[in-house]
């Protein structure tokens, strides 16, 4: 038997991979500087270890701090039409986005981080406050879950969320719940 883990070991270097590439898949929602000042946009990355082919999810956040704008595909995902986006944006106006993002059969995510979508905001009203984007399970929007290859939710993926501040252009104050 250790003679086979050996040898398997052995396989997953000469692949490239390591044990790390085995990880819990997460996604992730990341803001440059955690800040977003007028407008700006949040990247949201699946963080695969090669066997992910699809992920739903609905981020949120608080409307009162931040108004959705649009969204565009990440970076990291095939522009030749092997990926399908679907966006449920019904809740936009309340801080839900509903999101699918699927590759096209047989195709997986590298094990790496992946850029799949890329978030655009406004700053509402004037000065900075904070807010969380996180990912919420939302009756009526898609449930977060991560799926492999075959369509088996993968049970141990982990949904990130972050805090970030939020100001109007020109404005230089922090947030009470931003400066603990």
């Amino acid at each position: 038997m250790h003679h086979l883990i050996l040898r398997g070991l052995g396989l997953l270097a000469s692949l490239g991979l390591t044990a790390a590439a085995w990880a819990q898949p997460a996604m992730t929602v990341q803001v440059a500087g955690n800040t977003i000042s007028g407008t700006g946009s949040a990247v949201v990355d699946l963080r695969a270890t090669g066997g992910e082919n699809t992920v739903t999810f609905t981020l949120t956040w608080d409307p009162a701090v931040l108004s959705y704008v649009d969204d565009a595909p990440g970076a990291d995902l095939p522009a030749d039409g092997r990926v399908g986006i679907t966006r449920n944006k019904s809740q936009t106006a309340a801080g839900k986005l509903g999101v699918l993002v699927g590759l096209s059969p047989g195709l997986t995510f590298s094990a790496a981080a992946n850029q799949i979508l890329v978030v655009k905001f406004a700053v509402v009203g004037a000065g900075s406050a904070s807010t969380k984007l996180a990912f919420v399970d939302t009756a009526g929007l898609p449930k977060n879950k991560v799926f492999d290859v075959k369509g088996s939710a993968i049970a141990d993926a982990s949904f990130v969320e972050t805090t970030i501040v939020a100001r109007t252009v020109g404005s230089s104050s922090t947030p009470p719940s931003a400066a603990n």
